[in-house]
């Protein structure tokens, strides 16, 4: 009396998964970071999994939800807090909202407090900023995307601003933060293990800084779980614009794409922020083994041509 909503031929290989691996409710960081790693290495050939792999890397995805869920949430941001955050991560004053809210006295209005945030403005900051209207909301909605909205920008932006050079010599652009809870800085994906590889640096996040050399996403919301290829080409060319204004406050002097599929979207967006001049590289994204060689490979060719801070030597 099987409920496993996997092909009864697929239930037996699902069953050695589970006794090889013995995945069980997560009660500590070394168990958290061990099933992180676990799950990325089956994500990265998402392609071929198999039902009973596709069935093992959702449980481990409840697992991970679950204790990220009790040890990482974060208190709920006020609308206004949000708005202020958002203007910062994007370089806006309130002259550059005034399309949003109408007029400059509701836009002074609405962020001194004198003035809540309604339906329309809402709506229309949303669609400005590419993320859920549920961001602007005080009373819970639907949990499941609140908090995916609480950890994308509170956690993850905050966490990659720490690490923005103060100026930018190179500009990485990937896909967007990975869905699961893996992330560039956080040193745990599988983006941070192979340029850390092909650069060499033994602090490695530490000296990418130094060099000028700063990673930023063309969507800031997670997508490659997303399998229609039309929708998510659709997202990421939605993406554009706002890439294209964070462009113009980095002023790159040169620019690497880290996938192949989102060449033409940063094209678009440097052409946007008028950086049509600035060298632009594209790797393929190193998710495969068979993609893993020829990024290296073309990587350690463009590394030594890229503009960087020069270090003293010791």
């Amino acid at each position: 009396m099987s409920a496993l909503p996997i092909p009864v031929e697929s239930q037996r290989e699902y069953a050695r998964l589970l006794s090889k691996n013995l995945p069980s409710v997560i009660h500590s960081e070394e168990q958290h970071d061990a099933l992180l790693r676990q799950l990325e290495k089956l994500l990265a050939r998402e392609a071929e999994l198999t039902a009973a792999e596709r069935e093992f890397a959702n449980l481990l995805t409840l697992l991970i939800e679950d204790f990220e869920d009790r040890n990482y949430q974060l208190p709920r941001a006020e609308p206004i807090q949000m708005l202020d955050f958002l203007m910062d991560q994007h370089g806006l004053r309130q002259k550059d909202l005034t399309d949003v809210f109408g007029t400059p006295s509701v836009v002074s209005e609405v962020l001194s407090g004198k003035r809540e945030l309604n339906k329309e403005h809402i709506r229309r900051l949303s669609e400005r900023f590419e993320i859920s209207p549920e961001a602007f909301f005080s009373e819970p909605g639907n949990t499941e995307s609140r908090l995916a909205e609480k950890h994308r920008i509170s956690e993850i932006e905050n966490l990659r601003s720490t690490f923005r050079p103060e100026v930018i010599t190179t500009l990485f652009v990937g896909e967007s933060a990975p869905h699961g809870g893996t992330f560039f800085y956080k040193k745990n994906s599988v983006l941070y293990r192979n340029l850390k590889e092909v650069f060499g640096y033994t602090n490695f996040l530490a000296e990418f800084k130094a060099r000028g050399f700063y990673l930023d996403d063309l969507v800031l919301d997670p997508i490659n779980q997303i399998k229609d290829a039309k929708e998510k080409k659709q997202h990421r060319w939605k993406g554009v614009s706002s890439l294209a204004q964070r462009m113009e406050r980095y002023k790159p002097a040169a620019v690497v794409a880290l996938m192949c599929g989102i060449e033409p979207m940063v094209a678009a967006a440097m052409h946007e922020a008028c950086l049509p001049n600035v060298p632009f590289f594209v790797v393929p994204f190193p998710g495969l083994p068979k993609h893993r060689e020829r990024f290296r490979a073309e990587m350690a060719k463009i590394i030594p041509t890229l503009p960087a801070i020069e270090r003293p030597q010791s």
